[in-house]
């Protein structure tokens, strides 16, 4: 039952199993074209809809992109993205953990959607990565852009706290994500989505 549900038997609704947000996504689209219910809906850009998982139809998906930061993902219609996904649905990830609602969306996926995962480049942002379900691509700058602008935007003290993030890192083996990771872990470094779309630099896809 969900807090109104659970009130008829109860004073207290938050002992409810189903949390408000819990069958809820958080929903937007780089150029505002969002197809929910059957219909298409025009957003005006930077604004964004908290769409039940009912209006999803996941066979008309074609590419997903979840983004780590609420300030990025209100701003996504600012990111140099390719343009091969402007018209891909773009879901905020969650306040510290993962939305439950979002987890629900992507663990029912099926069939050959492209689902990338836009984090921090810091070695906790690249452990989401491989534990959101069914991601299989990571947006993320090139490697020489983060070494030459992006570099002086790393908090090494960010970094030294995430140990337990870079032991994770080192045990995974993704072939194409490798030397992203490589680069990060060596270099210490731990950079904030923000200085990525501040910049505006080009986003490119890394492929498992």
């Amino acid at each position: 039952l969900d807090r109104i549900g659970v009130v008829a038997h109860v004073q207290d609704d938050k002992l409810a199993d189903v949390k408000p947000n819990d069958n809820f996504i958080l929903a937007t689209a780089y150029n505002g074209k969002l197809s929910v219910f059957g219909c298409a809906i025009n957003l005006p850009l930077g604004v964004s809809l908290r769409l039940p998982l009912t209006s999803i139809d996941n066979t008309c998906l074609k590419a997903l992109i979840v983004v780590e930061n609420q300030d990025v993902f209100d701003n996504w219609h600012l990111a140099n993205i390719p343009s091969e996904l402007h018209d891909a649905l773009v879901l905020y990830r969650g306040h510290d953990s993962m939305a439950k609602g979002l987890k629900t969306l992507l663990e029912s996926l099926e069939g050959n959607i492209e689902v990338m995962m836009c984090p921090d480049l810091d070695p906790k942002g690249l452990e989401s990565c491989f534990t959101t379900p069914n991601i299989n691509a990571l947006l993320a700058p090139n490697i020489e852009d983060i070494q030459t602008q992006l570099i002086q935007h790393s908090q090494m003290q960010k970094f030294m706290d995430q140990h337990n993030s870079v032991s994770y890192l080192k045990k995974q083996q993704w072939a194409a994500w490798n030397p992203l990771i490589q680069h990060l872990v060596e270099n210490n470094l731990a950079i904030m989505q923000q200085a990525v779309l501040a910049l505006k630099l080009p986003l490119v896809v890394y492929r498992r």
